[in-house]
């Protein structure tokens, strides 16, 4: 059994390979003076500045909400969503200019926002739109990293009250449309099941949810708007636990170590270069025969793999530590299915690339397939997907009452 205690603040540190930065502690709302003072010394007055840069940007992401209850809903194409959302701008702007327009200097960029964009996102700041800069930098200030939640039993309890049936360990290889016998043009869905191999499904509608790839998925239909395949980054996720807290001496320090560990900009010869955070997850206590042990879980978001080598080095190489280790991966180039089985269901599976673009994928591909990950084009959340899932959906249902009227 294990007893779940949330952390209330994030105290974290950028680490450049031979020393560390700075130490600051989020949110913003709970930063001592001293760390403040201290900011300020080394950054001037991008400290304040990059405060304030989210503000009008994430004020017009959170009425994504309200969108479900507007007039337009539901939306039949991402350029409305993007108008009414009054996002055009944000999502042709790159990070880079916002930066600059907002007077944050480079030093800022490299030491503080970078590590952050790198950790949320898997991208340089050069790489990304205002808008995702805008909710790194957000997140950055706010601390929510590591606040952990409760978001696997609230999709759960979605999935039991809505009735749907949710056919797991399979992955969808292939669509087309077919004559059935009552003259009807329906879809055809070919399936793999490791155990139940090939199956062959029936459906008047297909909404497709997963990020498209067409070399794994094939379609075989006259389309009224062509799907486009969106590109993602690879990340690799490593969860471990132990009873010792992490050695200070790998990052040449004699104190306490903080909650999250930031690298910046490591040399490729550095045994951290590529890893993007290590960070204090939670405290889990396990309760074995009345007694209470107390289990100190981390977890490590990098680019490759982390071998355990580089884990015992992270507790003096103490052979019982790390106690336990998890390692996944996720990429663009494994299927869906396998993806739910090597890879942690905390973590999402791809990261979409948020460049600064103009144009959009289709989300209605004709009046009887959608595709709700198109959506990520936008912006990569779970408000995001809940929002496209709900537009889709009333879309479907919008179509399926035209053709019953």
């Amino acid at each position: 059994m294990y007893l779940f205690l949330p952390l209330r603040c994030l105290r974290t540190l950028r680490f450049d390979g031979n020393s560390f930065l700075f130490d600051a502690t989020r949110p913003s709302s709970v930063t001592p003076w001293s760390s403040w003072l201290g900011q300020i010394y080394r950054y001037g007055s991008s400290v304040w500045r990059s405060v304030t840069l989210p503000v009008g940007t994430m004020g017009k992401e959170s009425n994504l909400r309200k969108l479900s209850r507007s007039s337009a809903f539901p939306f039949q194409s991402i350029e409305e969503v993007v108008v009414t959302l009054d996002l055009t701008d944000e999502l042709s702007m790159s990070g880079d200019e916002r930066l600059r327009e907002n007077g944050i200097s480079e030093k800022y960029e490299t030491e503080m926002l970078a590590p952050e964009t790198r950790r949320r996102l898997s991208q340089e700041i050069a790489e990304i739109n205002d808008l995702a800069l805008s909710t790194a930098v957000y997140d950055l200030d706010q601390g929510t990293s590591q606040a952990g939640g409760h978001v696997l039993p609230v999709l759960e309890d979605m999935v039991v009250d809505s009735g749907a049936y949710i056919n797991l360990g399979t992955e969808v290889v292939g669509l087309h449309q077919e004559l059935v016998p009552s003259g009807k043009l329906e879809w055809i869905v070919r399936s793999h099941n490791e155990i139940r191999g090939t199956e062959y499904l029936a459906f008047q509608k297909v909404i497709l949810a997963a990020p498209w790839y067409p070399a794994t998925l094939e379609v075989h239909a006259e389309l009224e708007q062509q799907p486009q395949e969106l590109e993602y980054r690879q990340r690799h996720v490593t969860f471990f636990t132990s009873q010792l807290a992490l050695s200070s001496d790998l990052f040449g320090s004699e104190d306490k170590l903080p909650n999250q560990i930031l690298p910046t900009m490591i040399a490729e010869s550095d045994k951290l270069h590529g890893i993007h955070e290590i960070a204090f997850v939670r405290e889990l206590t396990r309760v074995i025969d009345g007694k209470a042990i107390t289990d100190h879980l981390y977890r490590i978001l990098s680019v490759h793999e982390i071998d355990d080598e580089f884990l015992s080095s992270l507790f003096n190489n103490d052979q019982d530590n790390p106690s336990w280790v998890y390692k996944g991966s996720v990429s663009i180039l494994e299927s869906l299915n396998k993806l739910l089985v090597n890879s942690c269901l905390q973590v999402r599976h791809a990261y979409p690339l948020l460049y600064p673009r103009t144009l959009f994928p289709p989300m209605a591909l004709s009046d009887s397939l959608w595709h709700a990950g198109a959506l990520e084009a936008v912006a990569s959340s779970l408000d995001m997907s809940l929002f496209a899932g709900a537009n889709v959906g009333a879309l479907a249902f919008a179509q399926i009452k035209k053709e019953q009227a």
